[in-house]
This record gives C-alpha cells, sequence and structure tokens, in this order.
C-alpha cells in the first residue's frame, strides 16, 4: 500500500474536536452569562460588568472554534478525496501508434499476392492497373 493511503488526513479527526470543544464551551458560558444575568448584584452595590464581558468574549471564541470545526469538516473531505489513488479508466483514448499490415495469401500456391489485391479463392490472380484512369471531368477555375 503507497505510504500516502496508509496515514490518512487528521482533518476530520480535528474537526470533531473543534465542533466538540466549541459546542461545549457556548453552553457553559451561556449558562454563565444567563446566571450572572439574574442574579445580579442588589442596588446599591457596585456591578461586575468586567465579568460579563469576559463571558461574552469566551462565548464569542467558542462560536469561532466551532464554525472552524465545521469549515475543517470540510476540508477533510476534500483532502480525502484528493488522498485517493486516481481512477484508471478501461476505454482507450487513443490508436495504437503502430499496427501491423494485414496479411494476404495468394490463391496461386507459389505466387505473392499484392496487399491492395483482394484475393478471392478460386478465381486467377489479374494483374494489377499502374495508371490511374482519366476521367472525362472539366478542369476547374483556379481559385483566387
Amino acid at each position: 500500500m503507497p505510504p500516502i493511503m496508509s496515514k490518512p488526513s487528521k482533518a476530520a479527526h480535528m474537526a470533531i474536536i473543534y465542533v466538540t470543544v466549541g459546542a461545549l464551551v457556548m453552553i457553559c458560558s451561556a449558562f454563565w452569562y444567563a446566571w450572572m444575568y439574574f442574579h445580579q448584584a442588589p442596588d446599591g452595590e457596585p456591578h461586575r460588568d468586567g465579568w460579563m464581558y469576559v463571558c461574552g468574549a469566551i462565548f464569542c471564541c467558542a462560536l469561532a472554534v466551532f464554525i472552524i470545526g465545521f469549515a475543517l469538516g470540510r476540508i477533510g473531505r476534500a483532502g480525502r478525496r484528493a488522498e485517493l489513488p486516481p481512477e484508471v479508466s478501461t476505454t482507450y483514448t487513443a490508436q495504437p501508434a503502430v499496427t501491423s499490415p494485414p496479411v494476404v495469401q495468394s490463391a496461386i500456391p507459389g505466387q505473392a499476392a499484392m496487399p491492395v489485391q483482394p484475393v478471392i479463392p478460386g478465381q486467377p490472380a489479374t494483374a494489377v492497373q499502374t495508371t490511374t484512369p482519366v476521367a472525362g471531368v472539366a478542369p476547374t477555375a483556379p481559385l483566387r
């Protein structure tokens, strides 16, 4: 097995960790925020608004980790497809570079047949015409 296939991408595992940690921290910070909101200091005592900002900042950071986890999941799926070996096509896309000429056997033993002359068994071999026939065609005008 090629070395690339023996070590799959860790993006899927990281995505699960990021999404899980982000979701758990968001839930915890939401409960903390709700507790601080409903248990505010009575009138006359100083408010602790700084802890509300800290809680909101933790929630936003957890939301960012959660979103990064989803992005890593997409990257992991794309990486898994990229790690697979290429598909082998079973259809041929090009003609072979070298082909063997057709084998022609002579109907008359001892006499070689010409490759352009079809040999029909039972008929005597005829000579091949070497000149081209001239047809009665009118000459065409040259193109400009």
